[in-house]
C-alpha cells in the first residue's frame, strides 16, 4: 500500500488545534481542484489529487470505503435504525392508547418523513421503507 501525504495546508491545520474549518477548506480545494483537472483532462494530476483527498479522509476517519464502513458495520446500522424505528412506533403507540392522537399523529409524521411507512394492523403495527 502506498502512502499519500496529506497537503501541507491540511497538517497545518490539524496542527493548529485541529481547525477544521481550515481543514475542510483544504479538502475542498482539493475536490475542486481535482474536479478541474478531470475537466481539462490532466488525468495524472486528477488522480494525485485524489490520492490527497482519500488521505484526508482517512485522517478525519470519513473514508466511505474504510474497513469501519464495511459491511459489517452497516448490519449494526440497519441494528441501530431498526431499534430507533421501533422505539418510534412503541411511543406512537402508547400516545394512540392514551388518545394523544396529535404525539400520535406527530411520530407518525416523522417517521414518514425519514421514509418510513407504518401501517396499523390488527396484530400491531409494521413498518418499512418508502419506495
Amino acid at each position: 500500500m502506498v502512502r499519500v501525504q496529506v497537503p501541507d495546508d491540511f497538517a497545518r491545520a490539524m496542527d493548529d488545534d485541529l481547525s477544521i474549518p481550515q481543514v475542510l477548506a483544504t479538502l475542498h480545494e482539493s475536490v475542486r481542484a481535482g474536479n478541474q483537472a478531470l475537466d481539462s483532462g490532466e488525468t495524472e494530476r486528477a488522480t494525485e489529487l485524489r490520492a490527497s483527498v482519500i488521505a484526508m479522509v482517512d485522517v478525519l476517519g470519513l473514508n466511505p470505503q474504510a474497513d469501519q464502513w464495511s459491511a459489517g458495520s452497516a448490519s449494526n446500522a440497519s441494528e441501530a435504525l431498526a431499534g430507533v424505528v421501533d422505539a418510534a412506533i412503541e411511543a406512537r403507540n402508547a400516545a394512540r392508547a392514551a388518545k394523544n392522537f396529535d404525539l400520535a399523529d406527530s411520530l407518525r409524521d416523522v417517521l414518514s418523513d425519514a421514509g418510513v411507512d407504518v401501517v396499523d394492523t390488527e396484530n400491531g403495527s409494521e413498518w418499512s421503507f418508502s419506495g
